[in-house]
């Protein structure tokens, strides 16, 4: 048997406008385009990348989104994002004009903030942090 019977993990997001996400993720979280065809699907089909995290962004019609029971798109995945600087982090995200939520410590010992990207996917951005816990 294979040591790994899987070597990697990309998340395919479905993305009303690609180059929208791209811009989105480009300018507020330091990703950058590997590659993207803007003739797939209405809006393109992408790769992009910050450091070892890669995302591939699809048209949604070139992927349709899968449907949940009452037929509308799954779209309760949360992606989480490790950084070493929530504080400045979030100080670029609302610079350039990103709503975030206040800063939040988890009893599991990470600062945290909440955005959304352009389809309105729930990011959580998260840090280390010896600080106590926001009370609840």
């Amino acid at each position: 048997m294979p040591k790994n019977l899987i070597n990697d993990f990309i998340p395919m997001l479905i993305c009303n406008n690609v180059e929208e996400s791209i811009a989105f993720y480009t300018a507020n979280l330091g990703f950058e385009v590997v590659n993207y065809d803007k003739e797939i699907g209405t809006s393109g089909f992408a790769t992009i990348e910050n450091g070892s995290i890669r995302l591939m962004m699809a048209s949604p019609s070139f992927y349709k989104a899968p449907k949940g029971e009452v037929g509308n798109p799954l779209t309760d995945t949360i992606q989480y994002f490790y950084t070493d600087d929530v504080v400045a982090l979030k100080q670029r995200l609302v610079g350039n004009g990103v709503a975030s939520t206040d800063f939040k410590v988890r009893f599991y010992g990470l600062k945290e903030i909440e955005v959304q990207d352009p389809d309105g996917r729930l990011l959580i951005i998260g840090q280390d942090t010896d600080e106590p816990p926001t009370p609840e």
